[in-house]
């Protein structure tokens, strides 16, 4: 939320947040609409260890994607070299 409300003008942000909140609620019955059937036929620990994987995978994207990019003062983080 903190670095929204940094990438967008005030007079933007409330629209901004809307459409934020608006996508993330609609994710909720989609998802129930994809994980009811899985969990039928499979079970729910299947889909519990599914998702697991895929949230590390998406964090693991997103630190490799990332890593290096400027900081919060605005300067280039250093690399460790090894």
């Amino acid at each position: 939320m903190a670095m929204i409300q940094r990438a967008f003008e005030p007079e933007m942000l409330g629209r901004v947040l809307s459409f934020v909140t608006s996508v993330t609620l609609l994710s909720s019955p989609v998802g129930l609409l994809v994980a009811g059937p899985i969990v039928d036929r499979y079970g729910v620990q299947l889909w519990f260890f599914g998702s697991g994987i895929v949230v590390l995978l998406t964090g693991l994207l997103l630190f490799l994607r990332f890593k290096g990019e400027r900081g919060e003062a605005g300067e280039a983080v250093p690399q460790k070299q090894a």
